[in-house]
């Protein structure tokens, strides 16, 4: 606390400072202004992202998910590692570098080693990465993101619109319960006016009828 304060304001402070907030108005009028300012937007949505966090680590691997949609992957990946290894094998036997060791090439063609070309491995590779397929989904799940987005916002406005005639409506009935405490200045009369009385002792402040309308148990006396 600075200097001067001691240790600040103490508990039966505290509680007499909201209790005249609330009896002023100033509390109710304050919270307007805070979901007119957000949105409806309230500390429920650290509760939101917490679940939604929880949400992403109960789900399943990515890993799991790939192999899940792909179930040829592993089979067709080592069909393509045993064509290049076959193909670099013919190659390498089939140079000068070891004279002792001859490939005979009937015997390699119809072991498959001879008529690897790099088309082949090509198709291969096409097999175990269809990319034709990859980019038709990557499209596909673009297309209801967007879709879901969409809808998503239009749902917000509505809220949103939802949510301010709502407010316009409390600000309406605010103003007919308290026609003598209208706007902030109203709200922060009252206030000094509550902290005053509750620093007294004394109880709130009675709301006074408006002008022009007799109060309850008066009677009226009569016009000539």
């Amino acid at each position: 606390m600075p200097s001067g304060l001691g240790g600040g304001p103490t508990d039966a402070q505290k509680q007499l400072f909201a209790q005249a907030a609330n009896d002023s108005g100033l509390t109710q009028m304050g919270m307007g202004m805070l979901d007119q300012a957000t949105g409806g937007m309230n500390m429920k949505n650290e509760d939101q992202v917490q679940l939604l966090y929880h949400l992403m680590a109960a789900h399943p691997n990515q890993v799991a998910l790939f192999f899940l949609h792909y179930p040829n992957f592993m089979k067709e990946f080592a069909t393509l590692i045993s064509m290049i290894v076959k193909k670099e094998m013919y190659a390498f036997f089939n140079t000068d570098m070891i004279p002792q060791v001859r490939v005979n090439p009937e015997v390699g063609a119809e072991l498959g080693y001879s008529t690897l070309t790099d088309e082949n491995i090509d198709l291969q590779i096409g097999k175990v990465v269809p990319l034709n397929e990859l980019q038709m989904e990557v499209n596909q799940a673009d297309m209801r993101a967007n879709s879901m987005m969409g809808g998503h916002q239009q749902q917000m406005m509505q809220q949103q619109y939802q949510q301010q005639m709502m407010h316009q409506q409390q600000q309406q009935q605010m103003m007919m319960q308290q026609p003598q405490r209208q706007g902030m200045g109203g709200a922060l009369a009252g206030f000094g006016s509550s902290l005053i009385r509750g620093s007294l002792g004394l109880p709130p402040a009675q709301q006074q009828p408006p002008m022009g309308y007799p109060q309850q148990g008066m009677p009226q006396q009569p016009q000539y």
